[in-house]
């Protein structure tokens, strides 16, 4: 968790770089994992066919990505892992291999993947278990025996970057055997062998020589070298070997600065914010004891969201969080979708409704998807959690709740009027009874929804047929022994994944009245996800995805069936105190409790605790949900508005 830690940033920064400049990564390795920081950032990226290696010392419970994702091996023996990847990562660890072995090592790397994001620790950079540090030019050309040229894409932009670690900004090179995969000529940037400033005045410090500090690392040398601790376990030997790393490579002072920050961290995430959420938990109960009404939320938000609006703009232009600056598609998305469910759409002015619809539409392309040139970037065409499919299906949400209707037709549904591409698409989706790391629920969510669209609001009676098709599939992937996909025939420790993965599938069956499979034990799966906080997630802070996960098709299912009609009840009522302790005194609410979220993009971006426009519609949506689930609470008393249109923001009484 230490190293998780310590990388998230620098991998979040240097993934960001790589994938803007080499588009269309599907699948990747990384060599030497860890915890699997790297991989966890490509899977936010929508990359979901990953797998993790590195020795059976890593304890399981630290994984940061699913345990599905990761292999133990042998680094030594070389396993044959049967497929190539579209990227391999391997970031200082060759370095702890003998020297005989490199040159079958790299050897092995180039048969993962022709796209190597590659590090290794250079002569005396020091570590642990340093068996050959070696320049970077040493690798490079064991990489070009293979037919890999070096590009030095990352290194010149990180190269200032104190928060990153910095061996990877002195080691970190992509190897690749097409040279024109990418975009720009980036083999120039620096000289390839090179020292970073920070290693070479750590190294010419005297303080580093000092007595008091030598005397700290020859003790902590004599304890590892007796410990014998090889493979590494996460215990206390493991973290004081970790501290000894520490102060060779970064020094005593900076080792004390930074492990007051780690515990910190660790406190925070152990001890403060649970103690903060049962606080704001507990002071939300005793307002709704107290008489609070939902006309105070929805003065609040209301009063939130038109703080994010441009003034002196035509109608409909918003900002996404207090601190971004520029106006963006997605807010103006989430504010029409939020103050729909609110009724304050009635009270526009005609110009200002037209200003409004004329803004959105104006980002639709001729091949009918909407595109935001401000939050532009590869991510954008390559996945669908986020980006211009899932941008669309939200924006013609948006549009009919202001009275609105696409122009332009979807050119990309015209695929599936055939059933044999339905089945071949659905197929590459991989949403089974079993669970796969290539798996994408998000795609047919954004489909299925376009061409509910399309059917209902646009004429192509066609449509319906492709719908019916792509759930029929579906229907023979669920799992009989918990409702959901992807859950291995009833494998309890799967089924809080399940359920966020068959939201995004049941939504479309509910729009369309189709009937959904399995629904009691379906019932039995979403009720168990419910945390001691009232949220829905195993984990104790719940984001507000995971919680409208589960309470979307709880509130829909319990108007479906009397079974545990009560416990659905109860689960609802305790969950509204905690989506209200999301909320901030702005009125906005938080994407998840002490932490920033960046959504995509960095104009996406907001920081701990602060309130985005996402979030406040989501968690107002899942308040609207449990209103109309609930019609005698005081949430019901309120005549929460809904609009007859596929996606997310529809009700059937």
């Amino acid at each position: 968790m230490l190293r998780h830690q310590e990388t998230r940033y620098a991998a979040d920064r240097i993934l960001s770089i790589l994938l803007r400049q080499v588009p269309n990564i599907h699948s990747a390795v990384d060599v030497g994992c860890g915890v699997g920081t790297f991989l966890s950032i490509l899977k936010k990226h929508g990359i979901n066919d990953i797998l993790g290696l590195d020795g059976d010392w890593v304890d399981h419970d630290m994984l940061v990505i699913p345990r599905s994702n990761f292999q133990s091996v042998n680094l030594r023996t070389l396993p044959n892992l049967g497929k190539r990847y579209d990227l391999a990562i391997c970031l200082e660890v060759a370095e702890h291999l003998p020297a005989e072995d490199a040159e079958r090592f790299i050897s092995w790397l180039c048969g993962l993947s022709d796209i190597i994001l590659f590090s290794a620790a250079v002569p005396r950079q020091g570590g642990v278990n340093h068996l050959n540090e070696a320049w970077q030019s040493y690798w490079a050309n064991l990489f070009a025996r293979h037919g890999f040229y070096h590009i030095d894409l990352i290194r010149p932009q990180i190269w200032k970057d104190q928060a990153i670690p910095f061996w990877y900004r002195q080691n970190i090179l992509v190897y690749a055997k097409e040279w024109d995969r990418f975009s720009s000529n980036q083999s120039c940037s620096f000289p390839l062998d090179l020292i970073h400033p920070e290693l070479y005045l750590m190294r010419s410090d005297d303080s580093y020589r000092s007595g008091l500090l030598q005397r700290l690392i020859r003790r902590l040398k004599i304890f590892v070298n007796r410990s014998k601790v090889m493979p590494l376990k996460f215990t206390s030997t493991n973290l004081l070997i970790r501290v000894y790393d520490r102060v060779v490579k970064k020094g005593l002072l900076n080792t004390l600065v930074y492990s007051a920050r780690y515990v910190y961290s660790r406190a925070r995430l152990l001890v403060v914010i649970p103690n903060d959420l049962k606080n704001r938990i507990a002071e939300r109960t005793a307002q709704i004891k107290h008489g609070l009404t939902v006309y105070e939320i929805r003065a609040r938000t209301l009063k939130y969201i038109e703080s994010m609006r441009q003034q002196g703009k035509p109608y409909g232009r918003y900002k996404y969080a207090a601190c971004q600056q520029k106006p963006i598609l997605y807010a103006s998305v989430y504010a029409a979708l939020t103050r729909h469910l609110y009724g304050d759409l009635a009270g526009l002015t005609a110009q200002e409704r037209g200003e409004w619809i004329g803004y959105i539409k104006s980002f639709q392309c001729e091949d009918g998807l909407f595109r935001d040139p401000e939050v532009d970037c590869e991510l954008a065409d390559s996945v669908a959690w986020w980006g211009w499919r899932h941008l669309t299906f939200h924006a013609v949400m948006a549009l009919a709740c202001l009275g609105g209707v696409a122009d332009n037709a979807f050119k990309f549904l015209e695929s599936f009027k055939n059933d044999d591409f339905i089945e071949s698409w659905l197929n590459d989706m991989h949403i089974t009874q079993y669970p796969s790391p290539q798996m994408n629920v998000h795609l047919p969510l954004c489909v299925v929804a376009l061409l509910q669209y399309a059917r209902d609001y646009q004429g192509m009676e066609w449509a319906n047929s492709s719908v019916r098709k792509i759930i029929g599939l579906l229907d023979l992937q669920q799992d009989p022994k918990t409702g959901c996909w992807c859950t291995g025939n009833g494998r309890s420790d799967l089924i809080n994944e399940g359920v966020k993965i068959a939201y995004h599938l049941w939504v479309f069956y509910f729009y369309d009245k189709y009937l959904v499979k399995h629904l009691e034990v379906a019932i039995d799966s979403l009720l168990s996800t419910q945390n001691k906080f009232g949220g829905f997630d195993y984990s104790a802070n719940s984001s507000a995805c995971d919680d409208i996960d589960s309470i979307d098709p709880l509130c829909r299912m319990t108007k479906l069936t009397q079974y545990r009609k009560n416990d659905i009840k109860n689960a609802l009522y305790r969950a509204v105190p905690w989506v209200l302790a999301n909320m901030n005194q702005d009125g906005g609410f938080v994407f998840k409790r002490g932490e920033s979220f960046q959504y995509g993009h960095e104009k996406m971006y907001s920081g701990m605790d602060e309130s985005n426009m996402f979030a406040t519609w989501f968690r107002t949506l899942s308040l609207a949900y449990i209103g109309k689930c609930l019609p005698d609470s005081w949430l019901g008393e309120f005549d929460w508005h809904f609009e007859k249109i596929p996606g997310l923001q529809f009700w059937h009484d």
